[in-house]
């Protein structure tokens, strides 16, 4: 455990550091690891001192600050939040603690009983501790924790992940070359800032071409990150992507809504594939103007907007409701993937999807244990998941249902019906 030990505050004669790497948290140069993650020293004294010390955080801004060097000390509700979510361990600074105050019993007992006994600022009499109270973000994005009972506490021992961290990565990667599709495809780009006033509208056009693109990418991504979705064969791997596209863009798209637009009461707006958004109230406008549309653009918005308004009204809520991070998103995106009822499946596919999705569920646990959850919490958290899951197939089913209906009475092109909400036919 002493990689995981926190160094303290820097002092005067601390030597300069020479690591190049980053802090997980604010970006500052790093001279070690801290508390299971590489942060720099501010960032861990920070945590250090929030859980030593009990110390409770209210962000006024719908718990979406940014944290950076330059600005890391602005909101301490969020920077925290960022600290438990790179994974920094709320177990290490437990056990730090204990470490230190055995020392000192070591050294004076009765000086140390004395002490503790009239200085203590940990309530023994507690009900729960960190080792089973459930760090919350409240509506108001109020982080409260409750007193760590040390003089009982036994750190677990966690294992690795499996797949999780890598199929995050990819999420990333894939965001970041969805992004440059944007230019080639001649658009602005969207999703830039946390503002979403400087969201523009969407276009149905600039969306088909953009999902089109943006299926090749996310191809390539699960071929590199979503293990072991490469050791498949050609036709195995087409057959589980054709299966998945549709429910991965839905539920990407109702996971960029609940970012830009969930924390706004009332909120109807929704985005789409291009990064911009559609307001419920206004679906006619996604396709005026848009080549390959062969029927009035109200008529098009009225077939299309039950589905529409399911992923405004039911999916976002549930997912401010749950407070969904994106280790969560992305592995109900590896659980969509790997569904064990993909059509014309073999015995085989079969058995790796249902080990995968394992692994995905157990690497969420890895992850609620970092977080400082109790195993009680936990099984309601992956509760949640699930629950959200179904809302996101039913989503995804809805919009599919519109789309035969829409080439039924042929209101768009044959070659223009946005692949995103279809599968792929050979």
């Amino acid at each position: 455990m002493t990689e995981l030990m926190d160094s303290e505050s820097p002092s005067n004669n601390s030597l300069p550091s020479v690591s190049k790497e980053t802090c997980a948290v604010c970006g500052d140069d790093s001279d070690a690891i801290h508390f299971g993650q590489r942060t720099c020293r501010a960032c861990a004294a920070f945590f250090r001192r929030t859980v030593s010390q009990n110390r409770r955080y209210i962000c006024r801004f719908d718990g979406k600050c940014e944290i950076e060097k330059s600005q890391r000390n602005m909101c301490r509700a969020c920077r925290f939040q960022k600290c438990l979510e790179k994974g920094m361990l709320v177990e290490a600074v437990q056990e730090k603690i204990k470490i230190l105050q055995d020392k000192k019993k070591q050294a004076d007992p009765q000086e140390f009983t004395s002490s503790t006994s009239n200085t203590n600022t940990f309530d023994t009499n507690s009900q729960s501790s960190f080792s089973s109270t459930t760090p919350q973000l409240q509506e108001a994005y109020t982080l409260f924790y409750s007193s760590p009972q040390i003089s009982s506490f036994t750190p677990p021992q966690l294992p690795d992940m499996k797949v999780l961290p890598e199929m995050v990565e990819g999420y990333h990667e894939f965001l970041s070359l969805r992004r440059a599709t944007y230019k080639i495809v001649d658009i602005p780009p969207r999703i830039i800032d946390d503002d979403p006033e400087s969201i523009p509208l969407s276009n149905y056009s600039t969306s088909r071409k953009i999902c089109r693109a943006e299926a090749s990418l996310l191809m390539d991504v699960a071929l590199k990150r979503f293990h072991p979705f490469s050791l498949l064969s050609n036709s195995d791997s087409l057959k589980i992507f054709d299966n998945f596209y549709c429910y991965f863009a839905n539920s990407e798209r109702a996971y960029q809504t609940y970012q830009r637009f969930g924390h706004i009461e009332g909120n109807e707006r929704i985005i789409m594939a291009d990064g911009g958004y559609i307001k419920l109230s206004e679906q006619q406008k996604l396709y005026e103007n848009s080549g390959g549309v062969n029927s009035d653009p109200a008529q098009l918005a009225q077939v299309f907007a039950n589905a529409m308004t399911y992923v405004v009204k039911t999916v976002v809520p549930y997912m401010v409701k749950i407070n969904i991070d994106e280790y969560e998103m992305v592995a109900i995106f590896g659980m969509l993937l790997w569904r064990d009822n993909i059509p014309d499946a073999n015995s085989d596919i079969i058995n790796i999807a249902n080990e995968t999705t394992d692994d995905i569920i157990r690497d969420l646990h890895i992850h609620y244990k970092r977080q400082g959850y109790a195993e009680l919490d936990i099984s309601v958290k992956l509760a949640h998941l699930f629950r959200l899951v179904t809302k996101l197939e039913t989503s995804c089913n809805l919009i599919k249902e519109n789309f035969e209906i829409a080439a039924l009475f042929n209101m768009f092109a044959p070659e223009e019906v946005c692949c995103y909400f279809t599968d792929r036919k050979n």
